[in-house]
């Protein structure tokens, strides 16, 4: 089966995306697959279908304005099984497994663009702040501890949004202490610039 691998992927992709331009993606899937995989011209227009299908789905989905974030998560996930299964039909079984290599293989070099990106951020920092060795190492625990407990906080759905809202409040701020520890005075007004415009930056490109 290629559902735990299509559905990884399908929920990096729902989770970053708005969707700038979500049946464009659905179209170089299937272009993807069918040259990875030698799909028959009947298997590409059936998968070329299944993705039109679930672009609607999913594009719906996001115009709820009724549901929940909760709510949107787990139809999104259920949205992926459906699809996963869908796509699956239409391979065969050897298809199936080199679709799984091939998506391992793009999440490897995913993981690895991640790392490099990660250490020029770092480094990038490191020469912004003018950090010595010792502050570079305790900056980069410090944010790797800080990103943990976001994401910890992110994946409790038993609490309400308000609780949600005050405890990533209370995260920031602890946060924010922990650096001021880490820098000089000079050093941390530079950091939440740095910190502005790296939002600022983030903002624009989401729009």
């Amino acid at each position: 089966m290629i559902a735990i691998g299509l559905m990884t992927l399908s929920i990096a992709i729902f989770a970053q995306r708005r969707q700038r331009d979500p049946q464009a993606f659905a179209n170089r899937q299937a272009d993807t697959m069918k040259q990875v995989l030698m799909l028959t011209d009947a298997q590409y227009a059936t998968i070329k279908n299944i993705n039109e299908k679930y672009v609607n789905k999913f594009s719906e989905l996001r115009k709820d304005s009724l549901a929940g974030k909760d709510q949107k998560r787990n139809e999104a996930r259920t949205l992926m099984q459906e699809k996963d299964r869908e796509l699956s039909a239409v391979l065969t079984p050897d298809q199936q497994e080199k679709w799984k290599t091939h998506l391992a293989e793009v999440r490897a070099k995913g993981d690895a663009n991640h790392d490099r990106l990660k250490e020029r951020s770092a480094d990038k920092l490191k020469t912004a702040l003018s950090l010595t060795d010792d502050q570079s190492k305790k900056m980069e625990e410090e944010n790797i501890a800080f990103m943990d407990k976001m994401r910890m906080l992110r994946s409790d759905s038993a609490q309400s949004k308000e609780d949600h809202s005050k405890q990533f409040s209370t995260l920031r701020t602890d946060h924010e202490a922990a650096v001021k520890n880490i820098l000089t005075p000079d050093q941390f007004e530079k950091w939440k610039a740095y910190q502005a415009e790296m939002k600022s930056r983030a903002h624009k490109r989401s729009h």
